[in-house]
């Protein structure tokens, strides 16, 4: 059962987190590189009970021992004989964890705690996950009973599922909290509290403990959104609401080449690339407080073609990954969108920094 000592260990890393933001902040520093950058995670001294804990109360506390992870084009494909291969990914909808508690290290897959996911819309769930619950399509909110088992390959970086996780859908309520406590208490006679009273006083205690380091941890993710690059939130909207993303947080412009530009392309002449207004237009500009970020629209596709062409001739983005011979904008993970600058002309742009995305 959670008790003040089992958490201990969960305070002590709130209070280097808070360490860690306080020597962000002295360096007034513009983004997070944390440990997520890895392709390797770090390995956590818990059992999987008590990550399945963790998980279900404060999830964003794993994120500086997990490696983010999607399922591998190849999987997708179906080219793996029936196997489901994961590999790191910035931005995965996974987190991979090591725990080492047990005799030996073991790997488990568990959904990305830092994101909003949509379960039922989410392809790759259905790979890696059992779902059990009403099925609610636009269900984001979710329970952990098993997180999935995966081992790593002798590549060194790739894990293959081992044993499919499963989750609850919908949080369970308090009374189903409840419950689950007195199941865990009869498990063990000698933990049973000797009245009702001491029971309650018990979970009361336990509920308080969860609460104050909810609202620690709510303070510090504040602290930290401060601290990460202004398209942040914009990103996360493009990822988690595709649909809605160029009428939300303010509105948008539809863009596209001028004609300019791609002629100084097609005759050999690089030239600095400039973005017009066009209601047909293949991309999108969102406006945060400094400066003006360009994103593929959500419901264009790009062909091979116009992919190279935002790859090796305009820059508007670097493509990492294999350039897929159509995709839609999306299915696109944005690292970081491109940066342009409205000109004299209002409705005219020029790129100035490019943007990354992954495929």
């Amino acid at each position: 059962m959670t008790n003040n000592h089992n958490l201990e260990p969960i305070f002590n890393y709130v209070h280097k987190l808070e360490k860690r933001i306080i020597e962000l902040e002295n360096k007034e520093a513009v983004t997070i590189t944390g440990y997520l950058e890895s392709k390797f995670p770090k390995p956590i001294d818990i059992s999987e009970e008590k990550l399945i804990d963790i998980y279900n109360d404060v999830p964003q506390i794993l994120a500086e021992y997990a490696v983010e992870a999607s399922l591998t084009a190849e999987t997708y494909r179906q080219k793996t004989d029936g196997k489901v291969i994961l590999e790191h990914t910035p931005r995965g909808n996974y987190w991979v964890i090591l725990l080492e508690e047990q005799p030996e290290k073991k790997y488990y897959l568990v959904p990305n705690g830092n994101i909003k996911i949509r379960l039922y819309r989410l392809q790759s769930i259905e790979y890696l996950f059992k779902l059990k619950g009403e099925k609610i399509v636009n269900a984001t909110e979710f329970t952990l009973l098993n997180p999935a088992l995966i081992y790593i390959l002798p590549n060194g970086n790739q894990w293959q599922l081992q044993q499919k996780g499963l989750l609850n859908i919908g949080k369970y309520s308090p009374a189903q909290k409840l419950v689950s406590e007195l199941e865990k208490i009869a498990e063990d006679e000698s933990k049973i509290p000797s009245s009702l009273q001491e029971l309650l006083t018990l979970l009361e205690k336990i509920n308080q403990d969860k609460i104050e380091l909810k609202a620690e941890m709510k303070s510090l993710r504040n602290r930290l959104i401060k601290l990460e690059p202004e398209y942040s939130q914009l990103v996360n909207l493009y990822h988690d609401e595709p649909q809605y993303f160029a009428i939300a947080a303010g509105g948008s412009q539809k863009v596209r080449v001028t004609d300019e530009t791609m002629n100084s392309f097609l005759q050999g002449k690089p030239s600095p690339i400039y973005l017009e207004s066009n209601e047909s237009g293949e991309y999108i500009i969102k406006k945060a407080r400094k400066f003006e970020y360009l994103f593929p629209h959500p419901d264009s596709l790009f062909d091979k073609m116009a992919l190279n062409f935002i790859h090796n001739q305009a820059r508007l983005f670097i493509c990492l990954g294999e350039i897929p011979l159509a995709i839609m904008g999306k299915d696109l993970k944005i690292q970081k969108p491109a940066k342009v600058k409205q000109t004299e002309n209002r409705n005219l742009w020029l790129l100035i920094e490019s943007g990354e995305i992954i495929l």
